[in-house]
């Protein structure tokens, strides 16, 4: 069961619009939250734009764009059931959300451990050859290949975040060794070894056998991994993204991939989903892929229930600060 406090009373009415399907039994804890509140699910476009104008809340899962958005008259705060935000801080509709000083909260730190857990399979794959030892299988060929090991190997998890300490924590399980990269080049050392800035990333990926990404979407990283940081890798070393497509110059990879400037990559996530047909990643045997479902999880909505629920009761205390996963609108994220 969900348990989330109960019930504040004497509060004005409140309206909340989710604009996906969400089982009722979660429905029913945000109502045990604040008696005074609707709430209203619906995934249909034409009911989402007719119940946003007068909704105070929005839980949104992709299923809204500024066109919408600006149909509300009354909304005071946005909470995301994704991590990632980069959709609301694109140009015009970051500065209108925050013009208009709407709150926007996230899921950052729901799918953490499952995200670690698809991170390291990637890297116990690449290092057991798993896969290749299948294909072996179906052609009925009992053959040895050269397999590796993680423990002594390093990984460099580049945004050392929630999810980052998380993939850092279980990499330290194997014995492996742990940098991480952020904008400050400080932190939580309990997972790393070394903890570098942004600013000396070549630095970090040089010496690493797994790069891991891990980073939020911004201006700032849109394209972070391009020529230079593929030529700074080592031959053997694997690169994992699990962060968005958009932070990869995915073409520049490809070539890294075919040239065996790097060993190979494991990736979730890419910069036009579905990936089209005729993207040679399908046919380059050194690559794993996964279709965006690194952060899926059969109790997604019970883990977000209880951020969303925590929210909606400092929300409607009035205690705005107290809310978790405020995103901040200069860094994006």
């Amino acid at each position: 069961m969900v348990k989330l406090k109960k019930v504040w009373k004497g509060v004005l009415y409140m309206k909340i619009l989710i604009d996906f399907e969400l089982d009722n039994n979660y429905v029913e804890k945000l109502k045990e939250i604040n008696e005074e509140i609707e709430v209203v699910v619906t995934s249909k476009k034409e009911e989402i734009r007719k119940e946003i104008v007068d909704s105070d809340v929005l839980f949104d899962l992709r299923g809204v764009n500024l066109e919408d958005i600006k149909l509300a008259n009354n909304l005071k705060w946005i909470q995301t059931w994704t991590a990632g935000v980069d959709k609301f801080m694109t140009g015009e509709f970051r500065d209108y959300i925050a013009d208009n000083q709407i709150i926007l909260t996230n899921m950052s730190g729901v799918h953490s451990n499952i995200i670690a857990e698809h991170s390291l399979g990637f890297m116990i794959n690449f290092s057991r050859k798993f896969c290749e030892f299948n294909v072996l299988k179906k052609e009925k060929k009992w053959e040895s290949l050269k397999v590796g090991q993680l423990e002594n190997r390093t990984a460099t998890i580049v945004g050392f975040g929630s999810i980052g300490r998380e993939i850092g924590k279980r990499a330290k399980a194997f014995n492996m060794n742990v940098i991480g990269v952020n904008r400050s080049g400080s932190g939580d050392y309990d997972f790393a070894d070394e903890i570098y800035s942004q600013d000396n990333l070549l630095e970090a990926i040089k010496i690493a056998d797994y790069v891991v990404a891990i980073i939020p979407l911004t201006k700032e990283t849109e394209g972070m991994f391009g020529k230079e940081e593929f030529a700074s890798m080592k031959e053997s070393a694997y690169f994992i993204n699990m962060a968005r497509g958009e932070v990869v110059d995915e073409e520049v990879m490809i070539e890294s991939l075919k040239n065996g400037e790097i060993a190979g990559a494991g990736l979730d996530v890419f910069s036009k989903e579905p990936l089209p047909e005729d993207s040679e990643l399908y046919e380059l045997d050194n690559v794993l892929m996964t279709p965006h479902v690194g952060g899926v999880f059969p109790e997604y909505n019970k883990k977000a229930i209880k951020i969303a629920g925590g929210n909606l009761e400092e929300f409607s205390a009035g205690n705005k600060k107290d809310m978790i996963n405020q995103v901040d609108y200069d860094l994006g994220y």
